[in-house]
């Protein structure tokens, strides 16, 4: 089954598609390139991937705080130092994962982008210079 033919970018610039996915978030440029299913799909993987991550530094946090947190601003460093290590000790794989995924999840989103746009700009090229002969 061939791709959906995408619709030309609003943009007078072709490459903003590319930059949305790149800097703003994953699928934010196949949304604008009007793929709307392939966006929302990188999208929530990412925005998944990313509180997935965010839960369970959470929860490993919530068991290690002690039931009495000390008030004196050193003393909260401290403890906020030592459960730092501490999640991050427990967990480098799995936060390792879940970096490597998003990242995946962000290259392959910008890689499809730049592909659309210079996929499209190639099959523009020779319609442009017929038109001029």
């Amino acid at each position: 089954m061939p791709p959906p033919e995408i619709t030309s970018s609003r943009s007078r610039w072709p490459w903003t598609p590319v930059l949305l996915s790149l800097l703003v978030c994953p699928g934010l440029g196949q949304w604008n390139l009007g793929r709307r299913l392939a966006g929302f799909i990188q999208g929530g993987l990412a925005l998944g991937i990313l509180a997935v991550f965010l839960v369970v530094a959470y929860l490993d946090i919530l068991t290690l705080m002690p039931e009495e947190p000390p008030l004196d601003p050193a003393g909260m460093l401290s403890l906020s130092l030592d459960i730092t290590h501490q999640v991050i000790a427990r967990n480098q794989t799995r936060f390792l994962v879940a970096c490597l995924a998003f990242g995946a999840v962000y290259a392959y989103s910008a890689a499809e982008a730049f592909w659309l746009v210079w996929r499209e700009r190639r099959r523009s090229a020779p319609e442009a210079q017929s038109r001029l002969r």
